[in-house]
């Protein structure tokens, strides 16, 4: 898991208020860590089945934009954040989707894909990375 040898697409979510939906921009992140697992817990027909993810973005981790939290996101040209609703794919992802529907473009693309459920910064500790999982 904490090989870190793989690429990422994140793209990042931001509200239009002309469109009354969210633009999607992307960044292609290499020299990240990912880990993927089958989840099964009792429902009230049977078996359910989750795939959760988890992935170690390391300071050293290479993209052409700089990692800026959420709150100071402010230019998606030099920039990208991670934050809950973020769609995050294995590999060099496409172009941003302009439809409207971004998640289901790309989910029916890429199998090994992600919505952002949560983050953790941990950038002044052991390891320095932010931590991102999701489903």
């Amino acid at each position: 898991m904490l090989g870190f040898d793989n690429t990422i697409t994140v793209y990042n979510s931001v509200y239009n208020p002309e469109t009354t939906y969210n633009d999607y921009f992307r960044t292609v992140i290499k020299g990240v860590s990912w880990y993927s697992r089958i989840k099964a817990a009792a429902g009230n027909n049977g078996l359910v089945y989750d795939r959760l993810y988890q992935v170690r973005i390391p300071a050293s981790a290479t993209s052409d934009k700089v990692y800026t939290a959420p709150d100071h996101f402010t230019d998606p040209a030099t920039q990208y954040t991670i934050k809950a609703g973020d769609i995050v794919l294995k590999g060099a992802g496409p172009p941003a989707p302009t439809d409207g529907n971004a998640w289901a473009s790309l989910q029916h693309d890429h199998e090994e894909a992600f919505s952002v459920l949560g983050y953790r910064d941990n950038r002044r500790i052991g390891l320095k990375h932010i931590f991102v999982e999701g489903k």
